[in-house]
């Protein structure tokens, strides 16, 4: 604060620094954003390069190789079950195209699996999960030994196999569905009586169906009782 004597009076005043004409700029270090590219040396000495040759067979050593135990497979091993047998009785890694994919059967449909019992349909599910294996383990072999011709027929015979499953899947849905109705049912509590409603049928003659009335009607004089009534008054 600076105080100024000004007539006689004093002046306070605040001081305030003076202002630059320029605005200020912020200073950036361009060493730390300046672009470094990676600097190559040649080598001394003539290059080298290396002419493609043939391939020889034999040429490279095969590593270690584990020995062979000598250990022979059960005829009956469960893992046998991911390969189908030929007529002689031998697993085949893939069937052939036109002999066995295409003479294989069509998929259940929804009737036919509407009729089965639990049992099986358990049954049949796991016939067509383990078909749908020994469909995956021959498709790998076949895309392994680069075989042409087999995927289209292994693709169409899984999708029978996925396609009956659905049905399976369905049918125990709708059976399902059927258990909980009909328990809900059962559970209800029981609707209250309710009496019969009488409906009154229509006569053929004329005033069947009128009310009579409370109030007892004389009957019809006959001519005898009205000779009698005569007599009776003379």
């Amino acid at each position: 604060m600076v105080l100024r004597e000004r007539d006689g009076q004093r002046e306070r005043k605040l001081w305030t620094p003076p202002q630059r004409a320029f605005p200020v700029r912020m200073r950036v270090n361009t060493h730390i954003l300046r672009r470094t590219l990676a600097t190559v040396v040649d080598a001394p000495g003539p290059a080298i390069r290396h002419a493609p040759g043939p391939v020889v067979a034999g040429a490279h050593k095969p590593g270690a190789l584990r020995p062979h135990l000598g250990f022979e497979t059960a005829p009956n091993h469960p893992l046998w079950a991911f390969f189908r047998r030929n007529e002689a009785g031998e697993p085949v890694a893939v069937d052939k195209p036109p002999d066995d994919l295409r003479q294989s059967g069509r998929g259940w449909n929804v009737d036919e699996i509407r009729r089965k019992s639990f049992r099986d349909l358990h049954t049949l599910w796991y016939i067509c999960l383990r078909e749908r294996n020994l469909l995956a383990t021959q498709k790998a072999f076949a895309k392994k030994m680069a075989f042409s011709g087999h995927q289209h027929f292994i693709m169409q015979n899984e999708a029978k196999c996925r396609k009956t499953m659905g049905y399976i899947k369905l049918v125990l849905s709708e059976r399902r569905s059927a258990l909980v109705k009909a328990l809900t049912v059962r559970d209800a509590p029981p609707a209250p009586e309710s009496k019969p409603a009488v409906v009154a049928k229509k006569g053929r003659r004329r005033g069947r169906n009128k009310r009579e009335d409370p109030v007892a009607r004389p009957p019809t004089p006959t001519p005898e009782s009205a000779a009698q009534s005569i007599f009776e008054a003379a």
